[in-house]
């Protein structure tokens, strides 16, 4: 359901229920493709698929129903895994893994139309998926991902929206083991992932869509240990990221591309607990995230880069509880999020990374716990949330 929400007089209006009545639609991964916005949602019908809208009722519709019937064709249902196809797009097209339940999980493109939406390539032959991590990242001309062809396990793939286009890049962990590249962050031509080759452990490793232009650059935990290498933002002509140490946990790490030049900037939570830094934005000169700290659980924190510059914004959640903010947005200097109040409610929150100025934007009069998957876009925030007359539908705000 699209909804508008007009900041100045608190009003709404109802652009399209996707999900008649209190049912949840729950669109998410959007992308812009030329002048419409492309979506995953559900209608109720027919699971999860493939939207796109022009912003108005008439122009909100299901591009075609991948998996016949009330299936998931955008959606991975695991033991313990649930993840929705990340949309990307590439040459006026966008791309995005989908189930039709004849395949499994396969890259799918679309130019937003039924009969322009067709399978790239069966990389995995037969009903076995080749990835459910369902996620693309765009790298110059190139979209990069992890997938398993049945004999070199799960590795790094690229394609250039072609089936001929579409190959392994590299064989990190030779053989059909898995070097399971994972969290990937694209910058230009390059993107930045975490990996395991055997022989360093998981670290942190770039790529240029090439197989020896995929490097290794670093882990500083011992070989064969799990490091969260986790790629998360470009600042200052940099990548920051949150990476692990046997000997203080998972910190503030950045990186100029070269393991010499790949360092620890800050022990937020001194000694081997974790900070686990996370849901970085980058607002004017600073980076802004969450992290953990031993005296005030997960809050807001900004860095310009520098330890000094490493600084807790503000402790929402007075004591060690924290607030658990949640992923942040830009706009007109201001940062965007959401986080739990003392009595646990998720508020909608604003901040010009001062105290005093971070304070609830939207009040939660509801006690909704859904004010999640904020998306700027053209001087608007996106977002999804609740309200007592509809189920998890779509809002904005200016």
């Amino acid at each position: 359901m699209f909804m508008l929400c007009v900041q100045s007089a608190w009003t709404q209006s109802i652009v399209k229920d996707i999900c008649i009545g209190m049912g949840n639609s729950n669109p998410g991964s959007f992308v812009a493709l030329g002048n419409l916005t492309c979506f995953v949602a559900n209608d109720g019908l027919h699971g999860y698929e493939l939207w796109v809208t022009d912003g108005t009722e008439a122009g909100t519709t299901m591009v075609k129903d991948i998996a016949l019937g009330s299936a998931d064709a955008c959606f991975y249902h695991g033991r313990l895994l649930f993840r929705t196809s990340i949309l990307q797009v590439l040459n006026n097209r966008v791309y995005f893994f989908a189930n039709d339940e004849i395949h499994g999980f396969e890259l799918w493109s679309s130019d937003g139309t039924e009969l322009g939406t067709h399978m790239i390539k069966d990389i995995m032959p037969g009903q076995i998926s080749s990835s459910v991590n369902l996620s693309l990242t765009k790298a110059g001309n190139y979209l990069l991902f992890a997938a398993t062809d049945g004999k070199h396990g799960t590795e790094l793939w690229r394609t250039d929206g072609t089936d001929t286009g579409t190959v392994l890049v590299k064989d990190i962990f030779p053989g059909p083991q898995q070097g399971n590249p994972v969290n990937f962050f694209a910058d230009s031509n390059l993107v930045y992932f975490a990996a395991n080759d055997n022989i360093h452990g998981y670290g942190l490793w770039k790529s240029d869509g090439t197989e020896d232009g995929t490097i290794f650059l670093k882990n500083t935990a011992p070989a064969g240990d799990f490091g969260d290498s986790v790629p998360y933002a470009k600042f200052k002509g940099e990548i920051y990221y949150s990476g692990y140490s046997l000997d203080i946990g998972t910190e503030l790490w950045k990186t100029n591309g070269t393991s010499s030049g790949t360092t620890l900037i800050k022990d937020i939570n001194p000694g081997k607990p974790d900070a686990s830094p996370m849901n970085f934005c980058v607002m004017n000169d600073h980076l802004v995230f969450s992290a953990v700290s031993r005296t005030t659980g997960r809050e807001l924190w900004q860095t310009d880069g520098t330890e000094q510059g490493t600084v807790l914004i503000k402790d929402i959640r007075t004591g060690k509880e924290g607030s658990d903010p949640g992923r942040a947005v830009a706009l007109k200097d201001k940062i965007y999020f959401t986080a739990s109040d003392s009595i646990q409610r998720t508020e909608f929150w604003v901040s010009d990374l001062s105290d005093t100025g971070t304070h609830i934007f939207i009040p939660n009069s509801t006690g909704s716990q859904h004010f999640k998957n904020l998306y700027a876009d053209g001087g608007v925030i996106y977002f999804t949330t609740d309200s007592a007359d509809t189920g998890l539908e779509l809002w904005k705000t200016d």
